[in-house]
């Protein structure tokens, strides 16, 4: 397969915590090929996770191709009317994440301690709600161990998209604490184009797209800030994912084309009004850097540009580094909504 390569790709969840993920470092990888999309986590049950909608903000805003994922949870949220319950929560992921998706995930796993494993009526249940309201058949994210507990399933799991987690272990010489791979690099040269073990030899082998070999990739290399809030320690880890087929092949079937890239930010010495307001207007990834030179700007016209920043929800989230004598613009900086550096 000379010149092809295989998808590469990084969920996130809640975990990450506010302010955690960088997602302009996500889009220079996406654009320059280090991986290729996300997939981030819309809730558990009924639940929508606290932070998705700034996580699809901040992605959309970046311009970085995403999917989502739900996990589904038999107790949520009536532990007395599990099936039920199935079907209160495909609706519940679908009023998260909307009708025009090109693809739904589900995460079938015992959600939490106390919790269990939906049964096969349930899970049923779930999938016939969520693909009668979106007319799409989902991606099932699980493991082998996990279908086959689940009492007559594996039949049912055969007829879907299969995105499966079979950890590997490190070759000596490269392995971390927990023996899981830590770059995409290191995995593919010894599992390029291959299956997970545990479908090898089953009647899933033809419906795996999707391959999570590691839960310990490298977070700040790849996605996460090395410090959040109060010079918090970020992520560590992150999870790292390949498609089984090749990439171009791979991104047309779960996006219905192949996405465009993220944009790049643009590199300005001093923007005017109207090339901030340009900004804004095209959805700027959030935390860039640019350099203002505030004597371009009447107090007025920052009034006017504040409110068209907080409209696209960016403002907060770029930097400006002003090169003049502050004293002068005491007045108008009283109304800016820039953090100063």
């Amino acid at each position: 397969m000379v010149n092809q390569r295989q998808a590469r790709v990084i969920d996130i969840d809640n975990y990450a915590q506010t302010g955690g993920t960088n997602f302009d470092l996500a889009a220079q990888h996406i654009r320059n090929g280090v991986y290729d999309f996300l997939i981030i986590k819309a809730g558990l049950g009924t639940e929508k996770s606290k932070i998705f909608d700034e996580q699809r903000q901040y992605t959309e805003n970046a311009g970085i191709p995403y999917l989502t994922y739900h996990l589904v949870d038999p107790y949520s949220p009536n532990k007395d009317n599990p099936k039920e319950n199935m079907k209160i929560q495909a609706e519940s992921y679908v009023n998260w994440v909307g009708k025009n998706q090109s693809r739904y995930c589900v995460d079938i796993e015992v959600p939490y301690e106390k919790s269990r494993l939906p049964t096969r009526k349930e899970l049923n249940a779930y999938l016939s709600k969520l693909i009668q309201l979106t007319g799409k058949r989902p991606i099932l994210y699980t493991r082998v161990n996990i279908l086959t507990q689940i009492t007559g399933f594996m039949k049912d799991a055969e007829t879907y998209p299969l995105w499966i987690a079979d950890y590997v272990y490190a070759k000596p010489g490269q392995e971390n604490k927990d023996g899981n791979y830590r770059y995409f690099d290191d995995f593919l040269e010894f599992y390029k184009w291959t299956l997970p073990p545990t479908v090898r030899g089953t009647n899933l082998e033809k419906k795996v797209i999707m391959w999570q070999f590691s839960k310990k990739g490298k977070g700040p290399y790849y996605i996460y800030n090395e410090k959040i809030g109060n010079n918090e320690d970020g992520k560590q880890s992150a999870d790292l994912n390949v498609s089984i087929n090749e990439r171009d092949e791979f991104m047309k079937h779960v996006f219905g084309r192949l996405p465009d890239l993220p944009k790049a930010a643009p590199k300005l010495d001093a923007l005017t009004p109207e090339q901030i307001e340009e900004l804004a207007q095209a959805g700027i990834s959030p935390n860039v850097r640019v350099d203002l030179n505030i004597a371009d700007f009447q107090t007025e016209e920052f009034v006017t540009l504040q409110e068209k920043l907080e409209k696209s929800g960016i403002s907060p989230k770029i930097k400006v580094n002003i090169r003049e004598d502050l004293s002068k613009y005491t007045d108008m900086i009283a109304c800016l909504p820039f953090k100063f550096n």
